[in-house]
């Protein structure tokens, strides 16, 4: 039983096999990478299935070696340097360490746990790609792409010579190529687009050129940018309902700080006041459907450059409050509250006034 015992530990054991241990661990590691693009292999499958193979190529290195179990010192150690033993040894070093990389990863694996603490696999593309345009931003807006290959490139090419540089032909050279693509939908592109045409086109060609766009892509965001350069009340609300209908999702269909949009009583008769106070309910929906609609995704994906825009959720919700606060009052003029405080404050003073007498 003693030399059985030890015949067996003879072939486990896998001696001087540094060649082997380094493969092992390097299967481990690629593995242990594997595991964190998917979900489907885990640490432990892995060294189930290295544990098996290793069992199933022992088996066979135990029936070969079998025969010279009575043999000691040099034949015993060159019987066991066989092929089914190298395997054997080698899966049972691959078992051994996504055994011990699973139990470091708490049931994962232990990259992907170190990984997590450091806060490197969760984190969102579209963060670190804002990240990206701050720096640009920050460090080489006044440097042209000398080989714009983006509509981001063409964005920051037209930017810089319409703001910086004052060159409109070179800007409006790169803001049709912005567009040469898939149209961006970006609200600062689209406005850029408009403002390079206009400085140089004229506004009438510019205008022209932003419909036929909008037309033939189907980008809400230059939509928005000819509501905001329609002069007619009447037309720019045709616009907008047609936005609506058509671009739903779009949180600039429902409110934009650069859209104005009045209120006004065109008279003082009860029914006057009703249609503004609807058109007050009207666009507090529309500020509360932005919110939703803008804040369920990063600004980068509304913006090329969302750092310039400043907080519209913050903005939005402060001028729904104002429109709650006005329409608050159009509701006391309904309900006779304020007709019936302004009668009093009238008898008040007139009676204050008699007293005075």
């Amino acid at each position: 039983m003693a030399r059985q015992a030890k015949l067996l530990w003879q072939v486990v054991r896998p001696g001087q096999k540094p060649v082997s241990e380094a493969i092992a661990g390097s299967v481990g590691v690629a593995g242990d990478l594997a595991n964190m693009v998917t979900d489907s292999v885990q640490a432990w499958m892995l060294a189930a299935l290295f544990a098996g193979g290793a069992a199933v190529a022992l088996y066979f290195c135990l029936k070969q070696v079998q025969p010279a179990a009575v043999a000691e010192g040099p034949d015993l150690d060159e019987k066991i340097k066989c092929l089914p033993c190298d395997i054997g040894h080698f899966m049972t070093l691959s078992a051994a360490v996504f055994s011990i990389l699973w139990m470091i990863g708490g049931g994962g694996s232990g990259i992907e746990a170190i990984g997590q603490r450091l806060g490197v696999i969760e984190q969102k593309l579209d963060v670190v790609a804002e990240d990206v345009g701050d720096i640009r931003d920050a460090s080489q807006i006044n440097i042209p792409i000398k080989r714009p290959k983006t509509a981001a490139d063409h964005y920051h090419n037209a930017f810089l010579f319409h703001q910086l540089r004052g060159d409109s032909q070179t800007a409006w050279t790169e803001a049709q190529a912005m567009y040469a693509g898939t149209a961006p939908r970006k609200l600062d592109a689209a406005q850029l687009y408009y403002d390079v045409a206009s400085a140089a086109l004229g506004q009438a060609q510019a205008l022209a050129k932003l419909r036929e766009l909008a037309a033939s892509t189907g980008d809400p965001s230059l939509t928005v940018v000819l509501a905001r350069a329609e002069t007619d009340p009447a037309r720019r609300q045709e616009i907008v309902a047609g936005l609506q209908a058509q671009a739903p999702d779009y949180p600039f269909s429902w409110w934009d700080p650069m859209r104005p949009e009045a209120a006004s009583a065109p008279g003082f008769s009860r029914r006057d006041i009703q249609q503004v106070a609807d058109k007050l309910d009207s666009q507090i929906a529309g500020l509360v459907k932005f919110r939703e609609l803008y804040g369920a995704q990063p600004a980068s994906h509304w913006f090329f450059r969302p750092n310039f825009q400043g907080n519209l959720v913050d903005m939005a919700g402060q001028m729904e409050t104002s429109l709650k606060g006005t329409r608050g009052t159009y509701d006391q003029i309904l309900s006779g509250e304020v007709a019936r405080k302004a009668r009093e404050d009238a008898k008040r003073q007139f009676e204050e006034a008699r007293a005075a007498r």
